[in-house]
């Protein structure tokens, strides 16, 4: 199977993280991974904001941890990432009032082996 397909059908959302922080060099080496989506009329309109205290915690997301699990590391995605405004750390990321956190990935070295969740298949449709 090819390994892309292969990533895809085995990254899960893991939930239970080793202490282990991951390194910045790995980190850099996600968001470009993450910068290599494509955008409407090449505009590259997305920005990083990293935040690596664990207890702070698209497309693009996509790459980034389809990249990290190439890397031997696991990631969940956090679908409310706009509740981290709500933090009391979001001062610290100096976010412009003029944005907003559509979502959040965790990354990390897994600490657990979750099992696949049956998946719905009779939900394609052919016109």
């Amino acid at each position: 199977m090819n390994e892309i397909i292969k990533n895809i059908y085995e990254r899960r959302a893991v939930r239970k993280y080793k202490d282990v922080p991951v390194a910045k060099e790995i980190i850099d080496q996600l968001i470009a991974a993450g910068r290599m989506a494509p955008s409407a009329m090449d505009r590259q309109p997305l920005k990083f904001y990293i935040v690596t205290d664990k207890e702070k915690i698209s497309m693009c997301a996509q790459n980034i941890m389809l990249a990290a699990r190439a890397m031997g590391l696991e990631t969940c995605p956090v679908g409310f990432g706009r509740f981290v405004m709500q933090t009391k750390d979001y001062f610290r990321l100096n976010i412009p009032a003029t944005e907003q956190v559509e979502l959040a990935v965790i990354i990390g070295y897994r600490n657990d082996e979750p099992k696949a969740h049956p998946r719905i298949e009779d939900n394609a449709f052919y016109v």
